[in-house]
């Protein structure tokens, strides 16, 4: 999926008559204060002017994040599943939203939670261009995760952190993980940067929630332990995003497009079923393309492992479809002869 005509829309028109010098200093100094969060108080509130940097800087990488981690857990979620509900954790400008209500028509009750009020401003304003009612409806809470969490017994639709929960101290990370296993919601959604620091926090949470009882959707082959933790690789995927004028302005960058490197599980928790069919071999970095052969690294149920699939193979031509980040039951059927 591309972003939505409404949502860039919305950004032009929140960015309109800005200057793109002014707000390129405002990125690089929100940039510097979100690379270095270890004492979070040291982390003004943005200005709306470092929101707006965001807003064109940030924002569509998110989105495009959000979105390939939709389309992978999408595989593996039943067609009659019709979550009722979304709960989104430190929210920013509800980038989160924007792309999971187009995947689930079924959800009438949406909750952000965002600790800036300039963040929960801008994602008003954003959401007064959407055609779809459900996004200005949606009900805002200003709170932050570190101090206060929802106060629910239980959950019955959708939770998602995206790059929020690395932006916590070791003991909020541990609480948000010990109330998500409380709640026991039947998708959860967590989305980190994909460097070692964001795989490390996904790899705390798999753990963690794994010990209580939760099942991996994706983008795991098994729930066993993590074949990388014991290797000095780290687990993330990529996607391609196009840059704006915006983007390509605040960042003094020559090309249309950057790649946003993600790391992300999606997990479930016993009771209402969401999940079905088997999980498959998960393809980890480019596929090597040869001279009559393709070479994959794959995860697999409890290893690494290489495979080989050389042009004299009859599913050779499907396998030259498949990409990093892919399953490799994605290969699908050879077609008809």
């Amino acid at each position: 999926m591309t972003m939505s005509g409404d949502l860039q829309t919305a950004i032009e028109e929140e960015l309109s008559g800005a200057n793109a010098s002014h707000l390129a200093d405002r990125y690089q100094t929100l940039s510097r204060a979100y690379r270095n969060p270890d004492d979070r108080d040291r982390i003004p509130p943005a200005s709306r002017d470092q929101v707006q940097a965001y807003l064109a800087a940030r924002l569509p990488a998110t989105y495009q994040a959000v979105e390939a981690v939709l389309a992978q857990v999408a595989l593996r979620l039943r067609s009659d599943w019709h979550p009722r509900s979304l709960l989104d954790l430190g929210a920013g400008p509800g980038t989160v939203m924007w792309s999971l209500l187009r995947r689930f028509t079924s959800i009438t009750e949406v909750t952000l939670l965002e600790y800036n009020p300039h963040m929960i401003g801008l994602g008003r304003r954003l959401a007064q261009h959407a055609a779809d009612p459900r996004l200005t409806a949606a009900h805002w809470i200003q709170a932050d995760l570190e101090r206060s969490l929802p106060t629910l017994t239980a959950h019955d639709g959708v939770v998602v952190a995206a790059y929020a929960v690395g932006e916590l101290t070791a003991t909020g990370r541990r609480a948000l993980f010990e109330w998500a296993v409380r709640i026991r919601p039947p998708l959860l959604i967590l989305i980190e940067p994909g460097t070692p620091k964001g795989f490390a926090t996904i790899l705390a949470a798999r753990q963690h929630l794994m010990a209580h009882g939760a099942t991996i959707l994706a983008p795991c082959p098994a729930d066993g332990p993590c074949p990388l933790a014991r290797t000095s690789d780290w687990c993330h995927f990529s996607v391609r995003v196009a840059r704006s004028r915006w983007h390509r302005q605040l960042k003094a960058a020559r090309r249309g497009y950057e790649d946003e490197k993600f790391s992300f599980v999606a997990l479930t928790f016993p009771g209402e079923t969401v999940a079905w069919g088997e999980r498959s071999p998960r393809i980890l970095r480019h596929p090597h393309i040869g001279k009559g052969y393709l070479r994959f690294t794959l995860c697999t149920e409890n290893r690494l492992v290489t495979r080989v699939v050389t042009r004299s193979e009859p599913g050779y031509h499907r396998f030259r479809k498949l990409k990093w980040g892919d399953a490799l039951a994605e290969a699908g059927p050879e077609p008809d002869a």
